[in-house]
């Protein structure tokens, strides 16, 4: 009989390279998570990442390094200086950029700005107060636990086919 060896695989020492190739993966297994956990609660199958933006933020900078950043209304990774936003693509921050763009091309020409305009704001903009408010520490720890397992379970999932 083959002896059981306990595999530990810890998050990697120097993050993976943000490759076209890599995001890709990362995107269809944070997505996969997502749906499963909205199994989970009983709720739908999501069609995008809308909502997952900080399990995705953290996953992501838990492969590929970088600086967690966000606002109320999104979380995202800046890596190098760029942003690495698994989420790009979902349909609430498509909305969200939409918005905010429309609100700098009113202001670029002068048109007053409704209320909601005024507070329209990039999706990519990093709130420095918000971010360090009780309320978003405390929900950067809830997601703690789940996100570790998720990258290690990525992390298995992609190193140990590639060794065998």
């Amino acid at each position: 009989m083959p002896q059981m060896v306990a595999l530990y695989v810890p998050f990697p020492a120097h993050p993976w390279p943000a490759t076209p190739d890599n995001l890709r993966a990362a995107r269809a297994f944070v997505m996969a998570k997502w749906r499963e956990r909205a199994r989970e609660l009983g709720l739908p199958d999501p069609d995008d990442l809308s909502g997952s933006c900080r399990f995705s933020s953290m996953f992501a900078q838990g492969i590929f390094g970088g600086e967690l950043q966000g606002n109320p209304a999104h979380q995202f990774v800046r890596l190098d200086g760029e942003v690495l936003d698994l989420n790009a693509d979902a349909r609430d921050v498509r909305e969200r950029r939409a918005e905010w763009e429309a609100a700098q091309r009113k202001a670029r020409i002068g048109r007053r700005l409704d209320g909601r305009e005024w507070h329209a704001r990039d999706p990519h903009a990093h709130d420095r107060r918000y971010w360090w408010s009780m309320e978003n520490q405390e929900a950067l720890r809830r997601c703690k636990p789940r996100v570790d397992s998720w990258t290690r379970e990525f992390i298995v999932r992609q190193v140990l086919p590639r060794a065998a």
